[in-house]
C-alpha cells in the first residue's frame, strides 16, 4: 500500500477521535457499543489497507468509512468532529487514487453525508453553527489538497525513479556499443593489415626469392647479372622490413596506446624522418579530442601511407601534413614536393585509402602535377554520415 507510515496516523486520528466521542456521550451501552464498534471497524480497514491488493479495494474501504463516520456524526448532533475524520479519509483517497471516476463519487457521498448530518441536527437540536462548519469544512479541503500534492509528488519521485533507472540503462548499453565498437574497429584494422602484409610484405618476399635463385643461378655463369639480382634483393630485402616495422608498429598502437593522436602523428613523422630522411612539417587546427578513436586509426593510417607513398614512388624529401578539426568534419591535407604524376594509377595503398575513408562515409581525393608534389585530401564527417550509390565519392585533379 502506498501510503506506509500514514496509515498508522490515519488509525491514530480515528482513535483520538472515537475516544472524544466516547467521552462526550452519555454513559449508555447504546452510545458505547457504537463507539467500540466504530473503533473495530476502523482497525479492521486499517488492516485491509495492508493487504496486496489494497489498493484495488480502497473504494471498498473508504465505503465502510464512510458508513462509520456517518453513524458517528448521527450520534452526536451538534458537533462537527466526524468532519475530522472526513479529512482524513480525503487524504487516505486522494494519496492513492487518481482516477476521477472513483474520486468524484466519494466527493458526492462526502457532500450528501454533510447535508444529512446537518438536517438531522438542526432538526434536533434546532440550531446550525455556519462558523464551525465552515473551519471543519475548511479542514477537509485543505486535507484533499495535501493529499493531491503528496499523490503529486509520489509520482514526480517514480516518474524521477524510472527515467534514472531507463537512463542508467541506455548508459550502460551505450558503453557496451561503444567497446564493441572500439573492439570491431579494432579487428578490421588487424585484419586490414594482415591483408596489407600478405599484399605487400609476402609480394616482395616472394620476388626477393625468385631473385635469389636467380643469382644463385647466375653466380657461375654471369658474375654482373648475379651482383645486380643480389642488388635487386637487397632492396627488395629492406622494402619488405620496412613494410613490416610499419604494419608491426601500427599493431602495437591499436593494442592499447594510450598517448594522444597528435603525439602518436608526430612520433610517425619522426621515425619516417629518421628512416628514410623524408622532412615533415604537421599543423594542427582545432581540438583533437573531438575525434573519434576509430577515425583517428583512420588518419594515422592514411598518414602512414602517404609518407611511404611519398618517399616509394615519388622520391620526395619533403612533406606537409595539416589536420583541421571543425565541430562537424575533419580535413586530412598531406602534401610531397616528389615528383607527381601526370596520371593516378591507384595502387594497393591508394585503394587502402580509399576503403579506409569510404568506411567513416567520407571522400578523399587525389591531387597531382608531373614534377610539382602529390597530396591527397580526406573528409571525414563526425556528425553525419553519407554514401552515394553510384557514381565516384573520389575524384583524382591533375594541376596542370
Amino acid at each position: 500500500m502506498k501510503l506506509n507510515n500514514l496509515n498508522i496516523i490515519r488509525l491514530v486520528m480515528f482513535y483520538l477521535i472515537s475516544s472524544v466521542y466516547y467521552l462526550n456521550f452519555p454513559d449508555t451501552t447504546f452510545h458505547t457499543g457504537v463507539v467500540i464498534l466504530a473503533v473495530l471497524g476502523f482497525t479492521a480497514t486499517h488492516f485491509a489497507l495492508y493487504h496486496p491488493k489494497g489498493d484495488d479495494y480502497l473504494p471498498y474501504i473508504l465505503s465502510v468509512d464512510f458508513g462509520l463516520i456517518l453513524v458517528l456524526g448521527l450520534l452526536d448532533p451538534g458537533s462537527t468532529l466526524y468532519l475530522i475524520l472526513f479529512g482524513v479519509e480525503a487524504v487516505t483517497l486522494l494519496i492513492v487514487e487518481n482516477r476521477k471516476k472513483v474520486i468524484l463519487p466519494f466527493a458526492a457521498s462526502f457532500l450528501a453525508t454533510f447535508v444529512s448530518i446537518n438536517l438531522y441536527t438542526y432538526q434536533v437540536t434546532g440550531e446550525f453553527s455556519i462558523f464551525d462548519n465552515l473551519i471543519s469544512g475548511a479542514f477537509v479541503v485543505f486535507c484533499a489538497i495535501v493529499g493531491r500534492l503528496i499523490f503529486r509528488l509520489t509520482e514526480a519521485q517514480q516518474t524521477v525513479s524510472d527515467q534514472y533507472a531507463e537512463l542508467k540503462g541506455a548508459h550502460e548499453q551505450l558503453k557496451q556499443y561503444s567497446e564493441q565498437v572500439e573492439e570491431l574497429t579494432a579487428i578490421e584494422e588487424r585484419n586490414r593489415i594482415s591483408r596489407e602484409i600478405h599484399d605487400t610484405v609476402g609480394h616482395k618476399m616472394t620476388a626477393l626469392l625468385m631473385q635469389l635463385q636467380v643469382a644463385k643461378e647466375l653466380q657461375q655463369v654471369d658474375q654482373d647479372k648475379s651482383s645486380k639480382a643480389l642488388t635487386v634483393s637487397e632492396g627488395l630485402a629492406r622494402e619488405a622490413l620496412h613494410e613490416t616495422r610499419m604494419s608491426v608498429r601500427t599493431l602495437r598502437a591499436d593494442a592499447g596506446d594510450a598517448r594522444s593522436f597528435v603525439t602518436k602523428v608526430r612520433e610517425v613523422l619522426g621515425e619516417y624522418e629518421q628512416q628514410t630522411g623524408l622532412v615533415s612539417t604537421l599543423y594542427v587546427e582545432g581540438e583533437a579530442l573531438m575525434i573519434p578513436p576509430s577515425i583517428q586509426l583512420a588518419l594515422t593510417r592514411l598518414v602512414q601511407e602517404s609518407l611511404t607513398n611519398a618517399v616509394k614512388h615519388g622520391g620526395a624529401k619533403t612533406c606537409e601534413v595539416e589536420l583541421v578539426i571543425k565541430e562537424e568534419i575533419v580535413i586530412l591535407t598531406v602534401t610531397d614536393d616528389g615528383k607527381g604524376s601526370s596520371e593516378v594509377q591507384p595502387g594497393f595503398g591508394m585503394t587502402n585509402m580509399r576503403e579506409r575513408v569510404q568506411d567513416h562515409g567520407g571522400r578523399l581525393a587525389f591531387e597531382t602535377t608531373l614534377e610539382q608534389g602529390f597530396s591527397i585530401r580526406a573528409e571525414f564527417p563526425l556528425k553525419r554520415m553519407t554514401w552515394r550509390v553510384g557514381g565516384a565519392d573520389d575524384y583524382t585533379h591533375d594541376r596542370r
